[in-house]
Formats: structure tokens, C-alpha cells, sequence
């Protein structure tokens, strides 16, 4: 593990952060707890945990939630921008979504699909041994 991307580790330590900050924050907030939005904040506060521990350990379950967040966040805020727009003057609530899901998403979609990554994840992960070529087969009488 000597060899892994110093991005995929800024990355890991970034959403673990983000995570825990949006759950404790969420389940903190009071008066939240019937709101549905809750639930959702709570539920990706705690996804973001474990594919941050995920990738910090350099496990599969990291790899798997780790784009799948990412995409989860660039689409929740697509969504957010595009179909329930708002008001302009609640630009808090598009810096909080620039921050909490369109900028995580972003990075772990650039980091964790960069090349290097792959290759660092797919050497942690090797299932099945190198096996050598198999002989070469020389058609009889040669």
C-alpha cells in the first residue's frame, strides 16, 4: 500500500470528513428528525463514512461507493439546480450544495477514475494469481 495515489488519500480523508460532519449535523439539527430530508442527509452522511474508511483501507467496498456517491452527488445536484431552482436569494443553500455534494461528487468521480487509481485498486485486489502462458502447441510432424 506504499504506492497509493496521494490524491485517492486526500480524497478518502475529505468524504470521511464530509460524512461525518453531515450526519452528526443532521441528527444534531433539532427539530429535524420527521423531516424527510433528514433521512436523506442522515442515510449519505453514513455512506460517505464507510466509503471513506473504505478507501482509506483500500477495500472493495470503497471502490464500489466511492463513484457511486460520486455520481449520487452530481445528480442530486443537477437536479436541484435545474428541476427545483429557488430563489436567488437563498444562496445558502447552493453553497451548501456546491459544497456537501456537487464538489465531492466531482472529486471522487476525477479521483477515483483516474487511471493510476484503477491500476493501484485493481493490484490490492488481484483474485486469481498470474498464471504463465500456456506452451506453445506444435502442429505433429514439425
Amino acid at each position: 500500500m506504499t504506492n497509493r495515489p496521494t490524491g485517492l488519500r486526500i480524497t478518502a480523508w475529505y468524504v470521511l470528513a464530509l460524512g461525518l460532519f453531515m450526519a452528526v449535523g443532521a441528527i444534531m439539527t433539532p427539530g429535524q428528525s420527521g423531516n424527510q430530508l433528514f433521512v436523506v442527509w442522515v442515510c449519505v452522511g453514513v455512506l460517505e463514512v464507510v466509503g471513506g474508511i473504505g478507501l482509506l483501507r483500500g477495500a472493495l467496498c470503497g471502490w464500489t461507493l466511492g463513484p457511486t456517491l460520486g455520481l449520487f452527488g452530481v445528480g442530486f445536484s443537477a437536479y436541484a439546480i435545474l428541476v427545483v431552482g429557488g430563489d436567488i436569494t437563498e444562496i445558502g443553500a447552493y453553497v451548501a450544495l456546491l459544497l456537501f455534494m456537487l464538489g465531492p461528487g466531482v472529486l471522487l468521480l476525477c479521483v477515483l477514475l483516474n487511471p493510476r487509481a484503477i491500476s493501484w485498486f485493481r493490484s490490492q485486489h488481484r483474485r486469481v494469481p498470474e498464471l504463465p502462458p500456456p506452451p506453445s502447441v506444435r502442429p505433429p510432424g514439425s
